[in-house]
């Protein structure tokens, strides 16, 4: 997905003081005014003959699930809500696909995807070797001593360019800190950077909903900004909280169905 732009270069995290005002930013009213200007059609998923056509696109990705961790039950349910509120309140069924809700989920790190996945680990043949490449990678990553799991606020809707959920922001610098040190070390171990896996971008908690399929007119942009507004406005009052209890490497073709595997490395947090 096409995420807001970062104030930092791409290759690097925020640090913590700059990613909560940028998620906060991206929340408020105007810039989802601006946000809403400039969406774009995904070419992931197209709406054609009255049904919804997933597009392939294959990779890997190290993400944490909402439905990984039982007391993220509440979220989920608010993120199947949200979903209604954005897409069949506002009659865009037909412009947006919703992402099924047991794909939810935190990208921690991505790794190659599209192009990239099918020259670097597809073409190579290291498909059935890539899963333990990761777990080799993580096997000696010590995260920051903590009494809990990170935690994230889910503050309200914002636009990506071709889709569209829910920032995050953390109430504890340390936990904030646990997500970027696993950035770094896995980003830093010389087995993903020889498959051309590094950092392309900050750090952003979010939890994407859904993509935008079809051109939406300025009344179908209007509609979703009163919805935003409005999902804003509950959530500033009624806070939603996620808690990422692990990060677990996660294989798609397309981007609605993320397979984990038993055999595939799943990291504590």
């Amino acid at each position: 997905m096409t995420l807001p732009n970062a104030q930092t270069t791409s290759h690097m995290d925020l640090n913590y003081d700059e990613y909560q005002q940028r998620q906060f930013l991206h929340v408020e009213t105007p810039t989802l005014f601006e946000g809403l200007k400039k969406i774009s059609v995904s070419g992931k998923f197209t709406f054609e003959n009255e049904v919804w056509i997933k597009h392939a696109y294959p990779g890997y990705a190290l993400v944490t699930k909402v439905m990984d961790y039982a007391p993220n039950q509440s979220l989920h349910t608010t993120l199947q809500e949200i979903q209604e509120e954005c897409i069949y309140h506002t009659q865009l069924r037909d412009y947006i696909f919703p992402l099924p809700p047991d794909s939810f989920h935190q990208t921690i790190a991505n790794t190659l995807s599209g192009e990239r996945f099918l020259q670097h680990i597809h073409s190579p043949g290291l498909d059935y070797r890539f899963p333990q490449m990761v777990l080799e990678c993580l096997k000696d990553f010590n995260p920051t001593s903590s009494e809990s799991f990170p935690q994230m606020q889910m503050i309200g809707l914002s636009f990506f360019g071709n889709s569209f959920g829910l920032l995050g922001v953390f109430q504890q610098e340390s936990h904030y800190r646990q997500i970027v040190d696993f950035r770094h070390h896995f980003y830093s171990r010389d087995s993903m950077t020889s498959l051309d896996i590094h950092m392309t971008r900050p750090f952003i908690g979010h939890i994407t909903l859904g993509y935008f399929g079809r051109s939406l007119s300025d009344n179908h942009k209007k509609k979703l900004l009163d919805a935003a507004i409005q999902i804003n406005r509950k959530l500033s009052i009624k806070p939603v909280m996620f808690t990422l209890n692990n990060v677990r490497l996660c294989r798609y073709d397309e981007l609605s169905v993320f397979n984990n595997p038993l055999h595939y490395p799943i990291i504590s947090l």
